[in-house]
């Protein structure tokens, strides 16, 4: 490996084809990551999921629409405002202890380290606020490959 990448060979991509300038989904090991076709390589960075810590997770409803939500306040901004601002328009995962508990789009970066869950049951919401406050919960923030 080079730098955290691995190019492999168009060779081994016989099974299928892929088009220059397209993502993948590769699997190494049990880690699922995203590649980018680039010409006559297939480059893949099998980066970690951004690990980040809740300090509030709340449930309420939308001022605007009265649905329930799940408000969240994380320690440290500054990875998630880095991660949001380089995957807008990107689907983002969001896992609790290896179980993914939501998906959806990110339209914007996310500034101030706050974001809500909407979507959802007020039970669901209730449910979701109490699994992300969970002392020594394991809060993870991934990108879905396509």
């Amino acid at each position: 490996m080079n730098n955290g990448c691995i190019e492999l060979r168009r060779k081994m991509l016989r099974k299928r084809r892929y088009d220059s300038g397209r993502y993948v989904r590769l699997t190494r090991r049990g880690i699922a990551s995203l590649a980018f076709v680039t010409g006559l390589y297939l480059t893949a960075a099998f980066a970690e999921p951004l690990i980040v810590e809740a300090i509030a997770a709340r449930e309420g409803s939308d001022q605007r629409t009265g649905q329930p939500i799940v408000s969240i306040k994380l320690k440290e901004s500054g990875a998630f405002f880095r991660f949001t601002t380089e995957n807008v328009g990107r689907e983002m995962e969001l896992r609790v202890d290896d179980k993914v508990i939501w998906r959806n789009i990110i339209r914007e970066p996310v500034m101030g380290g706050s974001f809500q869950i909407s979507g959802i049951s007020m039970d669901e919401a209730r449910a979701l606020a109490a699994l992300i406050s969970t002392p020594g919960a394991r809060l993870e923030v991934d990108i879905v490959p396509k």
